[in-house]
C-alpha cells in the first residue's frame, strides 16, 4: 500500500515599512542603532521598506539587518532616500511617479513589493492633485501585476481620493481586518514631532493624530498585521501573508 502524500505546511512571508524621520534637529545618525534594534526586535522580515533615509543610512540599516545593500533612490529633499531591502528579494527597480517622486519595486517571488512616499501637500491633510497623479502613475505601472504589496506614507487619509483609488483598483488595507494592541497613528507619542502651528490645529481637530501610513495588498491572503513604535514620528508597520 503506497503512502498518501503529506500536506505541505503553508509558507508565510513578512514585510515591514517605516518612515524613519529626516530632520536636522533630530539627527538620524544618532538614532540609527535604535532604529536597527527596533526592526530586529519585531522579527525577521523578507522585505523592509524605509522612507526618509538620510544619506547612506538606508544601506547601513540593510547591511546590518540582512547583509544586503537594497535599492535606494533619491527622494524629495537633499540627501533623502527611499528604498527596499531584504534577504529574499530577487530584484528591484524604480518607478518614476512624477512630481519629484520615485517608488521602489522589489520582487519577492511572484509578488511585487512597492515602497512609496507620496508628496505632502502644503495644506497637510487636504488632498492635492499631485497625489492623485502620483497614485494614477503608480497604479498604471502595476496594472498587469497579479500579486502586489504597496506600502508606505501616503500623506492622505483613507477617505481621500489617492487611497480610494487604491481600493477601486482592488487593493485592500491589511489593517481593518485585525485587532490591534498598538496605535498606528501619526505623529507617535514616543517621539517629538515637528509640526507648524497650523498642522497642530488640524491634528487637534482630527483627535490628535491621523493614519497616513498603510500597507495595501492585492491577490494575497494577509494573516496578520500590526504596528510598532521607535525613534521616529511615524509608526512602523508590518504584515504577514501566505506565500502560495
Amino acid at each position: 500500500m503506497s503512502e498518501l502524500p503529506q500536506a505541505q505546511p503553508q509558507r508565510t512571508r513578512r514585510v515591514a515599512v517605516w518612515n524613519i524621520f529626516l530632520d536636522k534637529e533630530y539627527p538620524q545618525d544618532e538614532r540609527l542603532n535604535s532604529i536597527i534594534d527596533t526592526l530586529q526586535i519585531h522579527g525577521n522580515f523578507d522585505a523592509i521598506g524605509i522612507l526618509e533615509a538620510h544619506g547612506n543610512n538606508g544601506e547601513r540599516i540593510a547591511k546590518e539587518i540582512s547583509d544586503t545593500s537594497g535599492l535606494w533612490l533619491p527622494h524629495s529633499r537633499k540627501n533623502e532616500h527611499i528604498g527596499i531591502f531584504g534577504p529574499n528579494i530577487d530584484s528591484s527597480e524604480e518607478i518614476n511617479i512624477g512630481h519629484n517622486r520615485k517608488a521602489v519595486v522589489a520582487r519577492l517571488g511572484d509578488v511585487a513589493v512597492v515602497a512609496v512616499h507620496l508628496r505632502r501637500d502644503k495644506r497637510y491633510i487636504r488632498r492635492g492633485p499631485e497625489q492623485v497623479e502620483q497614485t494614477d502613475a503608480l497604479l498604471d505601472h502595476l496594472s498587469d501585476e497579479e500579486k502586489v504589496i504597496i506600502f508606505g506614507d501616503f500623506n492622505s487619509l483613507a477617505l481621500q481620493k489617492p487611497r480610494r483609488m487604491l481600493k477601486k483598483a482592488s487593493y485592500t488595507s491589511a489593517f481593518p481586518r485585525f485587532d490591534f494592541t498598538k496605535d498606528r497613528s501619526f505623529p507617535t507619542k514616543e517621539f517629538p514631532e515637528k509640526l507648524t502651528d497650523r498642522e497642530r490645529r488640524i491634528l487637534r481637530l482630527a483627535g490628535g493624530a491621523i493614519n497616513i501610513d498603510d500597507i495595501y495588498t492585492k491577490g494575497l491572503e494577509v494573516i496578520d498585521a500590526d504596528s510598532f513604535v521607535g525613534p521616529s514620528d511615524h509608526p512602523g508597520l508590518w504584515a504577514e501573508y501566505i506565500d502560495e
